[in-house]
């Protein structure tokens, strides 16, 4: 399976991105997708922007999977075996702006995923998601991982 994580703007935080680096390097099969971050406008306009750029990666053989509090919880364990399941080609998982996503992309996923009931920076979330991924990569090969 091919994963890929899109999310909007770059890790500025110098802490994350070297801790987020040290994970791809451990991760394979994964891309993230950096978009373009909007600034300056209404919040509806902000979100409106960034489906726009998330669109392209809504694609039909995918399963999209977006990042949200509102999503679904669960445990290291449970995300393993949901992801395992999933008989796509492809994952994406979106991750988005400061604002959250736009109403039409939580209808267009097929996935609404929680890391927590907390609200984190889209770059604290990046970093959560690719430490899960790397979980579940290590169940996947039947390595230990540290806890």
């Amino acid at each position: 399976m091919n994963i890929k994580i899109v999310c909007i703007g770059k890790l500025k935080n110098q802490a994350l991105k070297q801790l987020c680096d040290e994970l791809l390097k451990r991760l394979s099969r994964l891309e993230v997708i950096e978009l373009k971050e909007v600034k300056g406008e209404s919040i509806e306009k902000i979100k409106a922007k960034e489906y726009e750029q998330f669109k392209t990666f809504l694609e039909k053989d995918t399963h999209s999977i977006l990042l949200s509090e509102h999503g679904k919880n669960y445990t290291t364990e449970q995300f393993h075996t949901t992801i395992t399941k999933i008989s796509s080609e492809t994952l994406t998982f979106f991750v988005c702006g400061p604002y959250g996503p736009a109403e039409n992309l939580k209808k267009e996923v097929k996935t609404i995923l929680s890391l927590s009931a907390m609200t984190y920076t889209h770059e604290q979330a990046l970093y959560m998601l690719l430490e899960q991924l790397y979980r579940h990569q290590c169940l996947c090969r039947g390595k230990e991982y540290g806890k």
